[in-house]
């Protein structure tokens, strides 16, 4: 029955889009550009939507700014920096142009860029007050949206602990994918050599019949385009339980996850045949798990709990050759809404549950429908529309979970060895961000406290979790991370 209910939303959120799109295409087609200036370069469509504002005004989200906090022992020298950033970064279309509303669209309007007006510098007393400085910046706007939507923020440690440097880049310059390419010509090794770009490449599926395949393409659109109006997750300690009406609190907090060693997720993996990420993601479920419990809800409810987790997921892309280079960085991604399994009562069933909701996702087509729906969407419904269903996916979910891999080795920018890293990105909801870095993972969950209360718990239980999974899987777990804690319930 639920089935049967789903299906014909889905179809009645399909009719009422194309009837929608068949009132606004005249008037689309009608509309002329002008703003005169032939050296404007269209946005993609999810361009559009990240400059517009990606939720409805009253919700009160801040414009998506990616953080992304790198920490060092001695900070590199802020000229030097500069320099590097007027070389390696501004030759990018979208770092050295300005969004502006042509026809109802945005695009790019080339500028001359004063790299040394996009740095900022201040000082802060200790790792605490550093911590502080970036969660009291992550929720600002960038300094002036006149210019280039990016910005670097230099906070100087001077007390005890690392420096950090923080470049602020609007979600519109590009995705994750797009960012690791930018990186890419800051880093060097420890030798001042340039590090070989990271290649994303399509892995290859398994050829189905055209039955199969007609049958995976329908569904895929039915479970994609019914998302916006399926149940809402439960209400649970890490959620809010006012989701019909949600709203952007303002206030969040950085909760950082120990880190802990790449090499001891990938045992675990390779002891339970599964992926990184699906440990990543398993962890996850049972941190929050062990999170509500922690916070009196009985074992009872949470054994029926169903909450969901939106995933990014990024589409490779063309390595751009030199006369493309410019305007290369894009939004190729799109999210994908995924069973969070907190109802499982032991850490190898959630483990279990995950790497199968990853493999079924990897072998349909959810994730390329998802993104052509959402381009669809973007490119030709009314903004207002595009805003409302985005707030009815999210209000829907109790967290976005991203998984970023980086540099395998060490590597220098503008001289200076690179030590930490942190993706910090306040969202609507929860917004889980994990790092790899020269074998080490950098996590945290970027989250409202005046919602999840003593939410600085969760970073202990996702280690713990870690240990868990360990343990069912005969892993001999870290001295760092042992505690004296009963043999986990496999």
């Amino acid at each position: 029955m639920e089935t049967g209910a789903a299906v014909g939303l889905a179809i009645g959120v399909s009719i009422l889009t194309f009837c929608i799109l068949g009132c606004f295409y005249k008037k689309r087609r009608a509309c002329i550009p002008s703003a005169g200036d032939s050296s404007c370069s269209p946005m993609g469509p999810f361009e559009d939507f990240m400059a517009a504002g990606s939720f409805p005004p009253s919700v009160g989200v801040p414009a998506p700014i990616i953080n992304c906090a790198l920490y060092f022992s001695k900070l590199p020298d802020t000229k030097a920096l500069m320099d590097l950033f007027k070389k390696q970064i501004c030759k990018y279309r979208n770092f050295s142009s300005v969004p502006v509303v042509d026809c109802g669209k945005f695009v790019w309007r080339p500028v001359d860029v004063d790299v040394e007006k996009h740095f900022f510098e201040s000082t802060a007393n200790g790792d605490d007050d550093v911590h502080k400085a970036i969660e009291c910046m992550m929720t600002k706007p960038l300094a002036d949206d006149s210019r280039p939507w990016w910005e670097v923020r230099i906070i100087t440690n001077t007390g005890t602990g690392q420096s950090v440097i923080v470049p602020r880049i609007h979600h519109s310059i590009g995705d994750g994918i797009a960012l690791v390419q930018v990186f890419g010509d800051v880093i060097r090794d420890l030798d001042g050599n340039k590090i070989p770009d990271a290649v994303y490449q399509k892995k290859p599926r398994a050829r189905k019949n055209f039955c199969a395949m007609l049958y995976d393409v329908l569904s895929s659109f039915f479970t994609v385009a019914g998302v916006a109006a399926s149940p809402f997750d439960t209400d649970i300690p890490f959620n809010d339980p006012n989701k019909k009406r949600l709203k952007y609190s303002n206030r969040r907090t950085v909760v950082k996850v120990p880190n802990h060693d790449l090499s001891y997720v990938k045992a675990i993996k390779n002891a339970a045949g599964v992926t990184v990420n699906d440990v990543c993601f398993a962890a996850t479920a049972g941190a929050i798990r062990k999170y509500c419990l922690a916070m009196g809800t009985a074992i009872s409810d949470m054994d029926r709990a169903k909450i969901r987790a939106l995933l990014p997921v990024a589409f490779p892309r063309k390595t751009p050759s030199n006369q493309d280079l410019a305007g290369s960085l894009r939004n190729k991604f799109t999210m994908v809404s995924s069973p969070i399994p907190v109802r499982l009562q032991s850490c190898k069933e959630r483990l279990e549950s995950c790497a199968g909701f990853f493999n079924a996702m990897k072998t349909s087509a959810v994730a390329p429908m998802a993104l052509a729906l959402n381009d669809f969407v973007n490119a030709n419904l009314p903004r207002a529309l595009c805003r409302k269903t985005a707030f009815d996916i999210f209000a829907r979910h109790s967290v976005v979970f991203s998984n970023v891999p980086g540099p395998a080795q060490p590597v220098t920018i503008a001289g200076s060895e690179l030590e930490g890293v942190q993706m910090v990105f306040p969202n609507l909801i929860t917004q889980v961000g994990i790092v790899s870095y020269r074998g080490t993972m950098h996590m945290n969950f970027t989250i409202d406290d005046a919602c999840v209360r003593e939410a600085h718990k969760l970073g202990e239980f996702y280690i713990d979790e870690l240990n868990d999974i360990a343990k069912c899987y005969g892993v001999s777990v870290p001295s760092s991370s042992a505690k004296d804690v009963a043999v986990a319930v496999c």
